[in-house]
C-alpha cells in the first residue's frame, strides 16, 4: 500500500488514519501480509505511528522515517452543523515517499498496489517537477511547495463541490 499515513485530529481525539495505512491494517485482518511505503517524521507522532503499527503486526520495512518533515496530520474542523472540512498540514513526511532498491524489489513481487489519490496527483506533480527542474535540488523543494499549494488551491472547487451533493443526496437538504 503506497501514500500517505496521518493522523487524523479530531475534536474528540487524534487516530491514526490515512486511506492507504487503512487498507493495509484491513488486509491484514484478512489474512494477508501488506507492506506499507510511506514516510514519517521523526517526531513523536512517528514515535507513535511505528509503535501502533508494529502492535498491529504491519510490517514497518518499507516506511521511512524523515528527519526534516513531520509526520501528516489532518486537523477535521466542525462547522455550527457539524460538517466536517479537512486541513492537511503541508509539508509533511508522506510528501518525500523513499524510493530505492528495496521499494522497487517489494513493488516487483507484489501482487496488487494500492495508492492513495493524494499520493498519485502528487507523485505526478512531483515526477513533472523533477523533469522540469532536473538535477537542481534547490529549486525542487520549493517548486514542491508551490505545486503542493497549487493543488490544494485547484482542488478546493471540487472538493467543495463534492461536499455539497454528498450531502443532499445522503441527507436530503
Amino acid at each position: 500500500c503506497f501514500g500517505e499515513i496521518l493522523w487524523d485530529c479530531l475534536p474528540h481525539g487524534l487516530f491514526l488514519g490515512g486511506a492507504p495505512f487503512n487498507v493495509a491494517y484491513h488486509l491484514k485482518q484478512l489474512g494477508h501480509e501488506p507492506l506499507m511505503l510511506s514516510a514519517l517524521g521523526n517526531d513523536w507522532l512517528g514515535e507513535q505511528t511505528l509503535k501502533r503499527i508494529r502492535a498491529r503486526g504491519l510490517s514497518d520495512q518499507l516506511i521511512h522515517v524523515d528527519e526534516e518533515l513531520p509526520t501528516g496530520t489532518v486537523d477535521a474542523v466542525l462547522d455550527v452543523r457539524g460538517n466536517a472540512t479537512y486541513e492537511f498540514a503541508d509539508p509533511a513526511a508522506w510528501d518525500k515517499l523513499p524510493d530505492n532498491e528495496a521499494v522497487l524489489t517489494a513493488a516487483a513481487q507484489s501482487a496488487a498496489f494500492v495508492f492513495g489519490s493524494l499520493a498519485l496527483i502528487l507523485a505526478v506533480v512531483y515526477g513533472l517537477l523533477f523533469l522540469w527542474v532536473g538535477d537542481r535540488r534547490g529549486f525542487f523543494l520549493s517548486n514542491t511547495l508551490v505545486a503542493s499549494s497549487l493543488i490544494l488551491i485547484l482542488f478546493e472547487p471540487v472538493k467543495s463541490r463534492l461536499e455539497e451533493t454528498a450531502t443532499r443526496v445522503f441527507f436530503r437538504e
